[in-house]
């Protein structure tokens, strides 16, 4: 069952959420913009910009509309978010360019 995240985002419910998926490794379904993502989350923190952001691997959407690749994530935008049982492994290949410039929780 999906934890809804209306905006306005509840932060603490929404980053305790995404810690505890970065530290077990478990993907995450999103709801997105008005779309389902399934993704990886590498890291959750305040962007460049000052917003409190996801940064994820995306592996799908419910679109097919986008290939599989780094997403960044503005959490105000995210409108639920479900865990999932399957596990992965951190992709590397961010750098150290990340957009998470002040990271709260990363894989």
């Amino acid at each position: 069952m999906p934890i809804p995240c209306p905006p306005p985002l509840r932060p603490g419910a929404a980053v305790a959420l995404l810690a505890a998926a970065l530290r077990a490794r478990r993907a995450l379904d999103l709801r997105y913009a008005g779309a389902w993502r399934r993704v990886h989350p590498h890291a959750v923190g305040r962007s460049a910009r000052g917003r409190l952001a996801l940064l994820a691997w995306q592996i799908a959407d419910e679109r097919g509309d986008r290939a599989p690749g780094w997403r960044l994530f503005d959490m105000a935008r995210l409108e639920a978010l479900e865990p999932r049982r399957e596990r992965f492994r951190p992709r590397g290949g961010v750098g150290p360019q990340s957009p998470i410039a002040h990271p709260i929780a990363a894989a």
